[in-house]
């Protein structure tokens, strides 16, 4: 480098030359002055090649499996063999497959109280995102097709246990027979929130396994608690994922994209009627959903539904679908946004009764639905619920939101409900968050509605402490993303 610090002596040295001597000896100092700047050239060239070769990552041994862990943006860089990083998911690409390990922790402290005078104090988990663990894959396997697979599996953190209940055998009365359904929910799913595999194309996208619905992952469009606690859509209940579900998803176009599942039913009996008394197959409806959503800038509109009609053999006293519809929209203001949505669902009593219970907007047609006979009268009680929302940042790491809502029973049998709430979410450190909430739940004489959050509360209020009752709420709690 020192030959830099020479060169512009070189060439002054040979412009006063120049001057002083012969034109056949400024002819020679030229040819010796661009000899030197040659060999200068070949040195910055030979410099620039090291570098580059120290730079170069050193290349795997022939035969052996390409393993590149990708890090976080803005992540620490490896320098094992174990990746990670509190930033964000943990990637890795083998064998051309990209692989990430993601999840979440949510755990909270829940304080309720009912008119009736009883109280709840519990630790709980799942307050605005059920804690989980997943993985998610993807590799290119033609120019613009991508195959995509998704696992994964919620938890419970108070005790340790898998996010659903384990299995349990019902015996139910079906056109004078009697016969045994097992359910199979916890102890008989490695995945219970998601288990599909699918292909990305250029004309939309493809998947077949277990599914969250469209109502379910368009929480962020509802309110600013994303449709959990404290939210009254969230309190009424949200179908959430179904088994073997096809579906497609569109590219978006125009600022729309549709959505379409049809989830394959497979039912205890067949087109002979119940085989035996003793059936133990898995019990599930047919379910069929369509979705559309339109953004444009700072405005977003849509809807999601589903429904399911009533099947198998026997006789269908209450020939009617269980449907759940519902509409939303919200405008993103800058620092903040602005929510409405409404929904009409006869999704909400449990089968064989009229009487409301708290979230059960997933019912009749559950997250393992069984099969919807035709024998319920719930599903001609119609419930609309509507609910306005807000939220706004108060600075980088502080959000804060509120709502109104109303559940209102169509029958005018009194089993409604109005209620309200507030929150503050606050950004501790990256993926980490503080957030607290305060609630309130009126119930109409004959209602028993009860806060609930993303995951449902173990602990929670009897019939007899929550029908007509007022139930107040307040909770703290952590997330922590990974």
């Amino acid at each position: 480098m020192m030959h830099f610090k020479k060169l512009p002596v070189v060439l002054a040295s040979a412009g006063l030359m120049s001057l002083a001597v012969p034109q056949s000896a400024v002819a020679g100092e030229i040819e010796d002055l661009k000899a030197l700047v040659q060999q200068l050239a070949a040195e910055v060239k030979q410099m620039k090649a090291q570098q580059t070769q120290q730079a170069a990552p050193q290349a795997p041994a022939a035969g052996a499996a390409a393993v590149t862990a990708v890090a976080p943006k803005g992540a620490p860089a490896a320098t094992s063999a174990s990746v990670g990083s509190a930033q964000g998911p943990l990637s890795i690409t083998v064998g051309g497959a990209n692989l990430t390990l993601y999840g979440n922790a949510d755990i909270y402290m829940n304080y309720m109280s009912s008119s009736s005078g009883a109280q709840i104090s519990a630790l709980q988990d799942g307050g605005l995102l059920r804690s989980r663990l997943g993985l998610r894959g993807d590799r290119q396997v033609a120019d613009g097709y991508t195959m995509k697979v998704q696992l994964e599996q919620g938890v419970n953190l108070t005790n340790g246990s898998a996010a659903d209940q384990p299995s349990v055998s019902a015996t139910t009365t079906f056109n004078g027979s009697t016969y045994t359904t097992t359910t199979t929910t916890g102890s008989g799913r490695l995945f219970d929130r998601q288990a599909w595999i699918g292909l990305a194309t250029p004309y939309g996208e493809f998947r077949a396994g277990r599914q969250n619905t469209a109502i379910f992952y368009r929480g962020d469009y509802i309110d600013y608690s994303s449709r959990t606690i404290g939210s009254m859509v969230n309190n009424f209940g949200v179908p959430s994922r179904y088994d073997g579900d096809l579906s497609y998803i569109s590219p978006r176009l125009y600022g729309f994209q549709a959505e379409a599942h049809y989830a394959i039913g497979g039912a205890n009996s067949n087109s002979g009627g119940v085989t035996s008394s003793t059936d133990t197959s898995l019990a599930n409806m047919a379910v069929y959903q369509f979705a559309l959503d339109y953004l444009n800038g700072p405005f977003r509109v849509g809807y999601a539904g589903l429904g399911a009609r009533p099947g198998g053999s026997g006789t269908i006293t209450y020939d009617r679908d269980v449907v759940y519809h519902n509409v939303y929209a919200n405008y993103d203001y800058g620092r903040g946004k602005i929510y409405l949505t409404g929904i009409r669902s006869n999704n909400g009593g449990s089968s064989g009764s009229s009487t409301p219970l708290s979230n059960v907007g997933g019912t009749l047609v559950s997250n393992n639905p069984g099969l919807l006979t035709g024998t319920s009268s719930s599903v001609n009680t119609f419930y609309n619920i509507y609910q306005v929302s807000a939220d706004y940042q108060v600075t980088r790491t502080l959000r804060v939101g509120a709502l109104y809502g109303v559940i209102n029973d169509t029958s005018n049998a009194d089993k409604g409900a109005t209620g309200w709430s507030i929150g503050g979410f606050y950004d501790v450190y990256q993926n980490t968050m503080l957030y607290a909430l305060v609630e309130s739940l009126d119930n109409e004489s004959a209602a028993s509605w009860r806060p609930s959050g993303s995951a449902g509360l173990t602990k929670n209020f009897s019939a007899a402490d929550s029908t007509g009752q007022r139930i107040n709420g307040a909770q703290v709690g952590l997330i922590f993303k990974f």
